[in-house]
């Protein structure tokens, strides 16, 4: 068989991409979480490609298989979408994305749900002109017994993601590691976003 050139039309989802990033870290001693801490709030993650203002850290302990917590109960609250635009349904995919970078000293995941929110609100079937996504919606879709599988994206020191965390259920992991890790997060839009 022949190999043929084939016009393939593919339409991208700007609302759905989570981009993957790199950057140079200063030099820490192992056990510095408190430096860690500091640095993150001086720190320009994209070197003027992403707004500078810190939207917050936190420190993950080792084996942990979820890291967000509810700050109302301490408990850790796993798959969820974030709500800082507090955008309706019709909308929701236009909310802003969050940058996220591991300042270590250990690894860390990204958990990515394989379903976006608008999805799972039309499976449970709710009047939609009226309905404010959360993630009560993702934990309903579930119990209901429908499938929400994962992927899982290691994330070494120094290395983050782009996502849009207002849209696509996520969180953070730290399963199977021994070392915990500081996460610093900032949210906005990139300057190359259509």
């Amino acid at each position: 068989m022949e190999p043929h050139d084939v016009d393939v039309a593919f339409q991208f989802d700007y609302s759905v991409l989570i981009e993957l990033v790199h950057r140079p870290l200063p030099e820490y001693e192992p056990g510095d979480l408190a430096g860690r801490l500091e640095t993150s709030a001086r720190l320009d993650p994209l070197d003027g490609g992403w707004p500078a203002k810190l939207l917050g850290c936190t420190v993950s302990p080792g084996n942990w298989t979820t890291t967000t917590e509810d700050s109302a109960t301490g408990r850790r609250i796993g798959l969820h979408v974030d709500n800082f635009d507090r955008l309706p349904y019709a909308t929701r995919h236009q909310g802003r994305r969050r940058l996220c970078l591991n300042l270590g000293p250990g690894p860390r995941y990204l958990l990515i749900g394989d379903h976006n929110i608008q999805q799972i609100c039309l499976t449970l079937h709710v009047d939609l002109e009226q309905y404010y996504p959360h993630t009560e919606g993702i934990r309903r879709y579930v119990a209901a017994g429908d499938c929400l599988r994962c992927v899982r994206i290691r994330l070494e020191p120094g290395h983050g993601y782009i996502a849009p965390t207002e849209f696509v259920p996520h969180d953070g992991s730290t399963d199977g590691i021994d070392l915990a890790s500081v996460a610093a997060f900032w949210l906005g839009r990139p300057s190359s976003a259509a």
